[in-house]
């Protein structure tokens, strides 16, 4: 009784974005859009992109050698030199930074590192918090963390699950404001693992929701150009758990916060 959307692989290659929704009186509209040939530019770009990326790590090594070269051999740089080489280096880390996420997004999306194992989301959520307490405390941030008392065990990687709640929590602690609060909730909902990560922040334009879980996209607010990084973060979170079959969106009203969300299936007993 519910409207639906979802990515439908067909028999013969194609994939259709297809939505489905009731109407009183008639019954269901099915609308079947063929993405095939976008899916495909996809797959190109994410190619390109990760070989580009390891291609450009070898001339990083070589720069960040130099620097260190450099401090080494000319300790008494003046003050303008010195500056530079901190930024030299400041540079080559940043693009190292965006030159790991870009593989390590590469390697989620070709699937090469989910070997399956038994994983208990408790623990998981619970080191994540862990590593981000201390930097909330520092911003004035209050963690809130609400689980259900049992959680079953989903079936994955922990270590990429373990990403996705970091990436989502990082960036609720980065948006929400001195004296917000940031609530990260695990839930058993309609037979499946929900993970949310609710924030107090500023909140998303519906406008700009569509392409968040897009590669390199920005929402461009006044409010939060500041803040914004590369793009990536919840391009990964897409990758990693659609690759665990669950799906993954985000509820926003500007000015109230956003709560980002996701949803696992539960491992059964034979499993």
């Amino acid at each position: 009784g519910q409207p639906q959307a979802d990515e439908v692989p067909w028999a013969d290659g194609r994939t259709f974005e297809a939505s489905l929704a009731p109407v009183p009186g008639v019954g269901s509209v099915a609308v079947l859009h063929d993405v095939t040939h976008f899916k495909e530019l996809n797959r190109m770009k994410s190619e390109f992109v990760a070989t580009v990326s390891h291609d450009l790590k070898s001339p990083l090594t070589v720069i960040y050698g130099y620097v260190d070269l450099l401090k080494e051999t000319l300790p008494d740089l003046n003050q303008a030199a010195a500056e530079s080489l901190e930024e030299i280096a400041s540079s080559a880390q940043r693009m190292r930074d965006l030159i790991t996420t870009l593989l390590d997004l590469a390697q989620i999306e070709s699937g090469l590192d989910l070997a399956a194992q038994p994983c208990h989301m408790s623990l998981i959520i619970k080191d994540v918090l862990r590593s981000y307490r201390l930097q909330a405390q520092d911003k004035g941030v209050e963690f809130e963390l609400n689980m259900d008392a049992d959680l079953p065990i989903v079936k994955g990687h922990p270590v990429r699950l373990g990403q996705a709640v970091a990436n989502l929590a990082g960036n609720a602690l980065k948006y929400t404001p001195v004296g917000g609060r940031v609530t990260v909730s695990a839930l058993v909902r309609d037979g499946g693992l929900l993970i949310q990560v609710s924030d107090t922040g500023p909140g998303i334009p519906l406008s700009k929701q569509a392409g968040l879980f897009g590669k390199f996209y920005k929402v461009g607010a006044r409010e939060t150009a500041a803040q914004e990084g590369h793009g990536l973060g919840l391009a990964i979170v897409k990758s990693v758990v659609e690759a665990h079959g669950g799906r993954v969106w985000v509820e926003s009203t500007v000015g109230h916060g956003s709560t980002f969300s996701f949803s696992l299936p539960i491992s059964t007993e034979e499993e």
